[in-house]
């Protein structure tokens, strides 16, 4: 099974003690022939980009062919691949500042469903999925924008890294990895007035998960993963204080999507809970509508079923929760907020790469959440 790294010495020493040949370790795809109805289109290269984090192990894993390249070399790589918008979205400043752009224009591909994302061909071979990276008509809406803010793009990243790491216990499950997050280098501006950082994240190219006739479902039914699936990794995450739900008139939706083996992406409402309260319930009806009712409920409070935290497993709450604010939602805990004053920070040019890097370990190289990794493998806890 892959593990990424986490800039953190003890987990790293462990690595070999994590693999499990049983485990659903995801492959990324290389053939674009694969990917979901996938449409193509010209892109324009953004002059202002910069790497700001990257998994370079997960890089070299997954594209041999540059392998032997320094860590330098691959942001360039990186950038010479991925560091594009759609030209209609470098056509406009109704939504974003002016983005700088040369002459340098290369086709993506653009998957069904994929309003804001695309898929490069890399240079050397394999492909780079890319979210925030333009859309074919940006309007005003935070996702009709066609971007991503820089702030929402690293705490995907660090969230990826969290569940990966959690999944290696089980062996049945996998994230699509993040390889890597771009700072655009121009702002998103908001409906409000206010203004954001633009950035990508760089992920592993895959299948998205869909079923039923094409054209029927709605976008967020059709990238679901199936209904069993979702309550298998939802009750599994749950023994560590994590749900992908979000919350809605008292209940907790599972929002799990992944690609084409089950493997899970998109990790935005992905949150930490000290307890959980809430009835969980699938988002959609088996009609595939977002009007779930009583038929859809997963699990109630008070039933044996229902899991809590599991002490000795628990994320710490005071890092990955929301205690600064005590609003159980995603867009308020402390990953979230973190991740944003990092991006504001970078945009004024008051923090580096390195302080990108030292968030990262903030999150993870603690004693708390070294010793939940220490416990998902037992005999790996003395190296802590």
């Amino acid at each position: 099974m892959r593990i990424n790294k986490f800039a953190l010495s003890a987990l790293l020493a462990i690595t070999p003690l994590l693999q499990s040949p049983a485990a659903l370790a995801f492959e990324a795809l290389r053939d674009p022939a694969k990917l979901w109805e996938a449409k193509t289109e010209d892109v324009k290269r953004v002059t202002t980009a910069r790497v700001i984090l990257a998994d370079y192990e997960l890089i070299r894993k997954d594209f041999p062919e540059i392998r032997n390249l320094s860590n330098q070399e691959i942001d360039q790589w990186l950038l010479r691949n991925t560091a594009f918008v759609s030209k209609e979205q470098a056509a406009q400043e109704v939504v974003n500042d002016k983005i700088h752009t040369d002459e340098t224009s290369r086709m993506a591909y653009r998957p069904r469903e994929y309003r804001r994302a695309h898929v490069f061909v890399a240079d050397t071979g394999g492909l780079i999925d890319a979210k925030g990276t333009g859309a074919v008509d940006p309007s005003g809406g935070s996702h009709d924008n066609g971007l991503a803010t820089l702030g929402d793009m690293i705490r995907e990243y660090t969230y990826e890294k969290l569940i990966h790491a959690l999944f290696v216990k089980d062996g049945r499950f996998d994230t699509v990895g993040s390889y890597a997050v771009i700072d655009y280098g121009f702002d998103i501006k908001h409906p409000d007035g206010g203004r954001s950082r633009a950035g990508t994240v760089l992920r592993q190219a895959h299948t998205r998960y869909h079923d039923g006739p094409m054209g029927i479902r709605t976008r967020g039914q059709s990238t679901m993963l199936p209904r069993e699936h979702q309550v298998e990794v939802e009750t599994f995450l749950r023994q560590f204080g994590v749900t992908s739900s979000v919350k809605f008139n008292g209940l907790d939706l599972v929002n799990l999507q992944g690609a084409q083996n089950g493997a899970v992406i998109d990790f935005g409402s992905f949150l930490t809970q000290e307890k959980f309260t809430n009835t969980v319930s699938f988002f959609y009806d088996k009609n595939g509508s977002a009007r779930p009712s009583s038929a859809d409920v997963i699990m109630k409070p008070g039933e044996t079923k229902f899991i809590q935290p599991t002490h000795d497993l628990q994320i710490p709450f005071k890092i990955w929760g929301y205690s600064q604010t005590g609003k159980a939602d995603s867009k308020y805990d402390n990953p979230y907020i973190w991740a944003h004053e990092l991006a504001e920070s970078l945009a004024k040019g008051h923090a580096s790469r390195q302080d990108a890097e030292q968030h990262v370990r903030n999150l993870f190289d603690t004693a708390e959440v070294q010793n939940v990794f220490a416990r998902i493998h037992p005999s790996c806890q003395a190296l802590f």
